[in-house]
């Protein structure tokens, strides 16, 4: 197991590394928030804030989460656990965990890449004692030296930790608590860092260093720690660390307490609102030395799951930003749109006139600009007014900037890779050009959703496995499928395939399978295809309330309550069956979509 000088040398050069990345990631978080230039009310220049920098992000976002995320779960290749138990509990998870993935992928994209973090959390109910929060890549230590995630020796977790909740989870410990900061706060916050000391870190040397200030409430005093998993050869520890403890010479605590049972263990009177009393939680829980979740094959797992959407070529577990791509045209932006804003005031209706030709009175009238006003002025002999009055001349708007913003336009929408139908923009592309683009668009989008469902797996199959320790030999009862039945924690242990659904899905690829399955209904009936499997498809591609498939299950009709006791089955080629029932729902989808199909009741692909 790694030594406490080792973890405090790793903890020293990650510090390093982002206290050089920060000026960027304030540039880049600037940009998305539309906060690019430095505000100053006494200055006379006039800034213009463009919204380029929000749209590439949200673009990329909106295409990626069009609905909830969920997981289709595969047998596991040795016939253990249920698979379709597992996929009941993992699908209500994730549907909790929606705004948690959906901010990790903003920060991905905004910064060079992002992390989602589970973590216990106290509580009655097993199935949600698990959280998940999206992090940062400056809270996040990973090994710089691996290939990929999988090759890491080692990977942690630093966060701020309320002194009074520090206490209670790792020891009322003699602690050097310090403010609460963040990494992206202002410079002067954490001038002079000195590395060399293991407490020198992000809040130090500034305005949030302790010693400079004093916090006389608990509640501001925080302690940073460091939440190491050791994956080196030989040893899968999991220890904390903080550099606020014995100056990093000791560790802060070794293993995690897990809060183990069914809620059908807890006594009715341990039950105190929506939580547990803190004896009833200390009484259920376990203390594990090492890493206490593994895989049904042994193999320790992490409660980091990586969100890098693309790699740095030579440091493949550090990220690159998609801003960063278009972080030069936005700020060009910005700067032409501020020049044109600016030139824009100075080409006031000014007038030069001779002196003395305009008494107060006329020069006060030609200022208010009076639609009609007629002025007199008095003219010498032989003066005219077209030599003594004339208007103010303007330099016009140099053409290169005409041009030059075009460029940057047109620059910008190559580098940002969506389509420019996807932003709204209307073209005058040909069908064809159209197509292409779609399809350039869609396998970037493609791409992007590749890493955002490998996440939403992993998060799937890492929730799993601490369910199944937070269980322990307890049982929860459930309804899957409409059936009860009770989950244990040998429904969980297995080598599960977890597979993300609707892989790579944009509003127009979802429009288009829409489509596609209403004009392929009447083949897929002749294929075979049970009526009721494309009943289901169509309910959840249209995402129609699922108690349409009660339709199908409608008492029969008096005509064939009449038909059946005369022992009729109808007119040839009429399929038997009462009304709604799967034989009138093959004929219908049989007919395709047309005025008598299927079509016309469903909603149109937009």
């Amino acid at each position: 197991m790694m030594k406490p000088s080792e973890v405090a040398s790793i903890y020293r050069d990650h510090c390093a590394y982002w206290k050089d990345k920060r000026p960027e990631c304030r540039r880049l978080r600037n940009l998305y928030q539309m906060r690019y230039w430095a505000k100053n009310e006494e200055s006379s220049q006039i800034t213009v804030e463009s919204s380029r920098g929000y749209e590439v992000i949200e673009g990329y976002v909106a295409s990626l989460f069009t609905r909830d995320p969920a997981v289709t779960v595969g047998p596991d290749l040795r016939g253990r656990g249920d698979a379709d138990v597992t996929q009941a509990v993992s699908n209500d998870f994730l549907r909790r965990a929606r705004s948690s993935i959906e901010q990790g992928t903003r920060i991905g994209l905004v910064f060079d890449c992002a992390f989602l973090k589970l973590h216990p959390a106290p509580g009655p109910d097993p199935l949600q004692r698990v959280e998940v929060e999206a992090v940062s890549p400056w809270d996040i230590i990973v090994d710089a030296s691996a290939s990929s995630w999988l090759q890491q020796r080692y990977v942690a977790h630093r966060y701020l930790l309320p002194l009074d909740e520090a206490r209670q989870r790792y020891g009322n410990k003699k602690y050097t608590p310090r403010s609460f900061y963040r990494f992206l706060d202002d410079d002067g916050q954490d001038g002079g860092v000195d590395l060399s000391s293991v407490s020198a870190n992000y809040g130090r040397g500034g305005p949030n260093d302790m010693t400079s200030r004093d916090v006389n409430s608990e509640v501001e005093k925080f302690v940073e720690v460091v939440e190491f998993y050791d994956l080196t050869s030989g040893s899968d520890a999991l220890v904390v660390w903080s550099p606020d403890y014995a100056n990093g010479d000791k560790f802060l605590y070794k293993g995690v307490k897990v809060q183990v049972g069914s809620s059908l263990d807890v006594s009715p009177e341990a039950l105190l609102g929506s939580g547990q009393s803190e004896e009833e939680i200390e009484e259920q829980s376990e203390l594990y030395s090492g890493i206490p979740y593994r895989t049904a094959s042994g193999r320790p797992l992490t409660t980091i799951i990586p969100l890098i959407f693309t790699s740095d070529i030579s440091v493949p577990l550090r990220g690159y930003s998609a801003l960063r791509r278009v972080a030069d045209y936005c700020s060009e932006i910005n700067i032409i749109r501020s020049y044109q804003a600016n030139s824009v005031r100075k080409t006031a209706r000014q007038w030069l006139a001779e002196k003395g030709l305009l008494d107060a009175d006329a020069a006060a009238k030609i200022g208010q600009g009076i639609d009609g006003e007629i002025i007199e002025v008095e003219l010498a002999n032989g003066q005219t007014l077209a030599g003594s009055f004339m208007a103010m001349p303007h330099t016009p708007t140099p053409t290169e900037l005409e041009t030059y913003i075009r460029e940057v336009d047109g620059d910008l929408a190559r580098g940002s890779i969506m389509a420019p139908f996807t932003r709204g923009e209307a073209t005058k592309a040909t069908a064809t050009e159209v197509t292409a683009l779609a399809s350039y668009s869609s396998s970037e989008i493609g791409r992007l959703a590749r890493v955002r469902d490998q996440a939403i797996s992993e998060l799937a199959r890492v929730y799993t496995v601490m369910l199944a320790l937070i269980l322990g030999d307890a049982t929860e009862p459930l309804m899957v499928n409409n059936e009860p039945t009770l989950l244990t924690s040998d429904d969980l242990l297995a080598d599960f395939n977890f597979f993300a659904t609707d892989s790579g899905a944009t509003p127009l690829a979802d429009a288009s399978k829409r489509q596609s399955l209403v004009n392929l209904a009447p083949l897929l009936t002749q294929l075979g295809v049970s009526p009721e499997a494309i009943r289901d498809e169509v309910i959840r591609l249209y995402d129609l309330p699922t108690s349409f498939r009660g339709v199908m299950q409608e008492a029969p009709t008096s005509e064939d309550a009449a038909g059946e006791a005369s022992g009729t089955q109808g007119a040839p080629g009429t399929p038997a069956g009462p009304t709604g029932a799967p034989g009138n729902l093959e004929a219908a989808l049989q007919s395709g979509p047309s005025p008598s199909g299927v079509g016309p009741l469903l909603p149109n692909a937009v």
